[in-house]
């Protein structure tokens, strides 16, 4: 790593110390594959303070594949409804959890391309389930990760983060070798506390110093 990106990773990991985000999925040593697979499915088009109760409720009620997939059709909607969406998040439920009960029997696989297969499944929802939920060293990039990427190092983004090659190789670059799943998490809580889309706190940044937006 050069010294920009050596600046990037110490002093977003020491951020995340002090201002980290505090969910449900995130308990350290309690959250297992299937919550991981659970929430981020939720985490799709809403916030993560609207799916941090519906998460709960729903692991309580439905704590296996298994138990999503012998549930009434207007269970799963009722409990969803909170989060929008209802009918296709129901059906991408359903959809992923017949699969891996009929192809991994009833377990969420760890091979990131047994993960791929899955419907609405993709590169984020992979690498996070890998990450937080079997403790693998890999990059996770959404819309929020781009935007950090594209500000800080004045590389160009091109639209869709599933396509961006360009940030996923950076990430590979630099994402540290222990504290990987913090630094995952801390991109993400940066990119919704600080480094926001609209209005963000550049003046509180403690990345500012070396940021090429900022500059």
């Amino acid at each position: 790593m050069n010294s920009q990106e050596r600046f990037f990773v110490k002093n977003l990991l020491l951020w995340f110390d002090e201002n980290k985000r505090e969910f449900p999925w995130r308990v350290e040593n309690k959250a297992n594959p299937y919550d991981i697979l659970v929430a981020e499915l939720m985490l799709k088009k809403t916030r993560a303070d609207n799916a941090s109760a519906v998460f709960s409720k729903f692991i309580e009620l439905y704590p296996t594949p298994d138990s999503v997939i012998n549930a009434s059709d207007a269970d799963i909607e009722t409990i969803l409804q909170p989060l929008g969406l209802i009918k296709q998040r129901k059906k991408a439920f359903l959809s992923i959890f017949l699969k891996i009960i009929d192809t991994h029997k009833g377990k969420i696989p760890s091979r990131k391309k047994d993960l791929e297969e899955l419907l609405y499944v993709g590169d984020y929802t992979v690498n996070a389930v890998l990450c937080f939920g079997f403790n693998k060293k890999v990059p996770i990039v959404d819309v929020n990760v781009t935007r950090i990427c594209q500000r800080f190092f004045g590389v160009r983004a091109y639209g869709d983060p599933r396509v961006d090659t360009h940030i996923w190789e950076l990430l590979k670059k630099i994402i540290p070798k222990v504290k990987y799943k913090e630094f995952n998490l801390a991109l993400l809580d940066f990119g919704a506390l600080v480094c926001t889309s609209k209005k963000p706190k550049c003046e509180d940044c403690v990345l500012n110093k070396r940021c090429v937006f900022k500059s």
